[in-house]
């Protein structure tokens, strides 16, 4: 018997058209609980409040039977404070749950799978995160699932047990930092210098975004992440709309979607294979040396390459 969709945490902001195609998918699932938080609209775009209305607007628009509820920014938090917000909103209200972005589409098994392992790893705390997107094309095993210490944030479920040790400033860095356990986390060197100035960066609060303080907390506490062995999830918010991902072009924008089958096959043990982990750090998270060569080289410049970029997306959002 199919277990009834968990609560949904629907993260939103401006974007009306984006939220209606994802709003069709959790109205397909019919949770009986949504959770609804949006940022405010931004001081220097004047068309953010009009849009922000019209965007809660579809976002609010059930009809099943559901208790709704919203979270509402008056200023605008930003992408990282925002979705850090609303995460911790979402835990303090339910034990588990799905969290959805305006811009990840979920295929409709996403749902039942996510039902199905939030029950079984409930009290397992290695078990931290569970996604709805493979980045591989080749299949893992014959499981309907894969172990991995790398988290994917585009369509994901956990439990409150997770959220409450979240820390969005990371504020033990330099001292995982100096005590030397970079080496004890990564394999390679690469990894660890890759991780290392990517930390760095987060800490000092240089990015404004939260999903790797999350990758953070998984790491240190030795925490593993269910990945599906298909693709659950497409991410619509590659190109101009978007707050980071800018190239409609990029491999991950480009991923199509495709059904879980049911029954699941459980692997029989909860273990990594290395090889599939260097093949996510280097399909989802770019760990190769010229990357970090450039990050490196360009971490003197970064609040200057910020607020150039916020500029730049800014104007280039269309009204």
């Amino acid at each position: 018997m199919q277990l009834p969709t968990p609560p949904v945490l629907f993260i939103i902001f401006a974007r009306p058209e984006l939220t209606a195609r994802v709003f069709e998918a959790i109205r397909a699932a019919r949770p009986a609980r949504l959770f609804i938080a949006q940022d405010g609209p931004r001081a220097d775009h004047p068309e953010d409040a009009e849009k922000c209305r019209r965007t809660l607007e579809v976002a609010t628009a059930v009809d099943w039977p559901c208790e709704v509820r919203t979270h509402i920014q008056e200023r605008n938090l930003g992408v990282g404070r925002g979705c850090a917000t609303a995460i911790q909103w979402f835990f303090e209200q339910v034990e588990e749950g799905v969290i959805l972005e305006d811009d990840v589409l979920p295929e409709p098994s996403f749902f039942p799978y996510c039902a199905e392992l939030l029950e079984r790893y409930r009290h397992d705390t290695r078990i931290m995160h569970i996604t709805g997107y493979n980045p591989l094309l080749t299949a893992v095993g014959q499981d309907s699932y894969y172990y991995s210490p790398f988290m994917h944030c585009w369509g994901w479920a956990t439990w409150r047990r997770v959220a409450q040790q979240y820390d969005y400033g990371i504020k033990d860095w330099p001292l995982l930092k100096a005590s030397g356990l970079m080496r004890a986390i990564f394999r390679t060197r690469l990894q660890q210098r890759h991780f290392t100035a990517i930390f760095d960066l987060y800490h000092r609060g240089v990015i404004n975004n939260w999903d790797h303080q999350w990758l953070y907390l998984i790491l240190t506490k030795g925490g593993l992440c269910i990945n599906p062995c298909v693709n659950l999830v497409r991410n619509l918010g590659f190109g101009n709309e978007a707050s980071f991902a800018q190239n409609p072009w990029c491999y991950h924008g480009r991923r199509t979607t495709h059904p879980m089958e049911f029954p699941l096959r459980h692997p029989p043990f909860a273990l990594v294979d290395p090889r599939v982990a260097n093949q996510i750090l280097r399909k989802a998270y770019n760990v190769w040396w010229p990357r970090l060569l450039a990050v490196r080289l360009a971490m003197p410049f970064f609040p200057l390459i910020q607020r150039i970029g916020r500029w730049w997306f800014g104007r280039r959002r269309p009204g």
